[in-house]
């Protein structure tokens, strides 16, 4: 299967974060306009590309010296991972990553089963479906948003603790 994909080492003063910062604002402007365009699977692919990163810095943060808590994941495993890992006096972020949960499954129903029809909900037509894409790629930009503050937040508190 090959070597995992590890994270590359990130931080406001490492030498990776303008080449990080130049990415994101690349992605959030191009997510806007394909959601703008309607192009709203691809927005949300952009969404999530930025939400499992968010997770993946989390982590990352948590775990400096284990390159295995470095690897990509997707965003199930990530949430679960943190959920085990996270400080549970850490509330805002436990509930923003159920809120990642769920998006996860809307993405997993507007994404992958746009064309499934399922035999409990027949009258679910294009136009629903369509619609489904649109509210989920606007819910994945507003959770990116909410999960980076979140992060960088906590991020900077913790680390000013240690």
């Amino acid at each position: 299967m090959g070597n995992p994909k590890i994270r590359a080492v990130g931080g406001p003063k490492s030498s990776n974060a303008e080449k990080r910062r130049q990415l994101y604002a690349k992605a959030i402007t191009k997510a806007k306009s394909a959601h703008k365009n309607r192009f709203y699977i691809e927005a949300i692919a952009i969404w999530e590309s930025i939400i499992a990163d968010r997770l993946e810095a989390r982590r990352q943060f948590l775990h400096p010296d284990d390159t295995e808590k470095h690897v990509f994941g997707t965003l199930g495993r990530l949430i679960k991972s943190l959920k085990k890992e996270e400080d549970k006096v850490n509330t805002d972020l436990l509930e923003c990553y159920s809120k990642v949960f769920k998006w996860a499954d809307d993405r997993n129903v507007a994404v992958h089963e746009l064309v499934k029809l399922d035999r409990d909900n027949l009258d679910n037509n294009w136009k629903k479906r369509y619609n489904n894409l649109k509210i989920t790629s606007e819910n994945g930009q507003a959770l990116s948003k909410e999960l980076s503050s979140l992060i960088r937040k906590h991020n900077k508190r913790e680390k000013n603790v240690i």
